[in-house]
């Protein structure tokens, strides 16, 4: 008899000690997801009250119906501390992976602008690296080239003669065995700009890397602020899409001002009034941009977010997928053809980049392009809201990382998402695009011509004051 009583009183210690295990990793969690929560600090107060008051609330409970004797209020508790586990775990979860995504891509101190200078022979001089002295030519002489210039200098026994005509300069290295140094972008747009010259006339001898570091203001949080998006294409420094994103917290409005890429405007910093295309701004750094277009268009550019065409792949890949809404049918040419029917369908990766890279196929040029990549966009966003994403969120995200670089603080990515939830997702989006006349005229700061479209300054001015409209309500 004593050792059935001994049993039975082991068999309720052993019951126990699994109850307080349950409770024990239920209130781990619970914790867990709280502090995750106050971390994030993206939830409105009252929402952030309402969770953390329902979870807690489900915990108590559970702790009271265990407290019981019945079997059928230890079952319940039983099962409402399992509920606050699965909420708990799947929650932090989310929240982990959401808080170190904006911690990785809204945090910056500072932005590194890398640009490569290239010291070039033509192929006939025999000239070596190691035997590299007297006169080099380089022909722009901002101040990025003469940091460059400077490190150069170290490494080699040198003298710089700068030249009036890039065309001179690269006759010279060609057929006089000459040296000349040039930033890698003006190099290879030569060839483009000038079938007179071939690269295999001409070898890279040396590449100088020159970093320029771009401080983050950390500004006092914004309700309303300018937002420049630059998309290059696959050399990394074409400027080929311009967006000036505008948005007011306050009134839930997003207003998208769409910029040609051949929008001949002065070039930000320069003495000479100079103007270049937006595209062909894009090696000169986003600093450059980001000031032309705050000057041409007399309006404060708080942040910028500059991405790559061909990164936009990884996204589409981990969404599975966009849906594109077409109003033309249209196919593109190439190894892989794409066709487009008229009305809404299915993409991958690869049709999204064709139809985001192309523009001669269209009429309109590159203002049928900006349609078409804004729809791209759109076909993005709606699938981020789409409930069968949550379950590859951590792909997504990850994704997402390297994909642009941004001065867009983390507080404002906040205010902008306890809007959002907030508002239940209820903002205005309004679209709006700049014109012009196509002409030809000079560019890349050289004596070439190229097409450029001359900006047409009713729209400008209509644009602005649509921007003004919403930035200052």
């Amino acid at each position: 008899m004593k050792g059935a009583y001994i049993m039975e009183e082991t068999k309720k210690k052993v019951k126990f000690k699994k109850r307080n295990i349950l409770v024990i990793l239920s209130v781990i969690l619970m914790l867990l997801l709280f502090i995750l929560l106050l971390q994030l600090d993206v939830l409105p107060t009252l929402y952030l009250v309402l969770i953390i008051g329902a979870i807690l609330f489900v915990n108590i409970l559970g702790f009271i119906f265990f407290t019981l004797k019945k079997k059928v209020f230890l079952v319940l508790g039983v099962l409402l501390f399992f509920i606050s586990i699965l909420i708990s775990s799947i929650g932090s979860y989310y929240i982990y992976h959401t808080n170190r995504f904006l911690n990785t891509m809204f945090n910056y101190n500072t932005i590194t602008d890398s640009n490569i200078y290239y010291l070039i022979k033509g192929k006939k001089n025999e000239i070596t690296k190691e035997s590299v002295k007297d006169d080099v030519l380089y022909f722009s002489n901002d101040d990025k080239m003469k940091k460059a210039i400077k490190k150069l200098k170290s490494n080699y026994n040198i003298s710089m003669k700068q030249e009036k005509d890039i065309k001179e300069m690269f006759l010279k290295v060609r057929d006089e065995n000459q040296l000349m140094f040039i930033e890698s972008s003006s190099y290879n747009i030569i060839f483009e700009l000038d079938k007179d010259f071939d690269k295999e006339q001409f070898v890279i001898l040396d590449k100088i890397d020159i970093k320029s570091t771009i401080k983050v203001q950390n500004e006092k949080k914004k309700n309303s602020f300018n937002i420049y998006l630059g998309g290059t294409d696959f050399t990394y420094n074409t400027r080929d899409f311009n967006m000036i994103v505008s948005i007011n917290t306050d009134t839930q409005e997003i207003l998208l001002t769409s910029i040609p890429r051949d929008y001949y405007i002065p070039v930000y910093g320069r003495e000479d009034g100079r103007c270049d295309t937006l595209s062909y701004m894009g090696p000169y750094g986003v600093d450059v941009s980001v000031g032309s277009l705050a000057d041409y268009f007399d309006i404060n550019i708080d942040y910028y977010l500059t991405f790559n065409a061909n990164n936009v792949v990884d996204v589409i890949d981990a969404l599975g997928g966009i849906n594109y809404c077409s109003d033309e049918s249209f196919s593109i040419p190439g190894v892989n053809k794409v066709y487009i029917h008229e009305g809404c369908q299915t993409i991958n990766s690869k049709q999204a980049l064709s139809i985001a890279t192309i523009r001669k196929t269209f009429d309109g040029g590159d203002r049928a392009r900006q349609r078409h990549i804004r729809k791209i966009m759109l076909g993005m966003l709606e699938k981020l809201k789409d409930m069968n994403t949550i379950t590859n969120y951590a792909n997504i995200l990850s994704s997402l990382e390297g994909l642009y670089e941004t001065t867009i603080p983390r507080d404002v990515i906040n205010n902008l998402a306890q809007t959002t939830i907030k508002n239940m997702g209820n903002w205005k989006i309004t679209e709006q695009a700049v014109d012009g006349v196509d002409g030809q005229d000079y560019v890349h700061l050289t004596q070439y011509k190229d097409w450029v479209m001359y900006p047409d300054k009713s729209t400008v001015e209509k644009a602005v004051k649509e921007i003004n409209r919403v930035i200052n309500q």
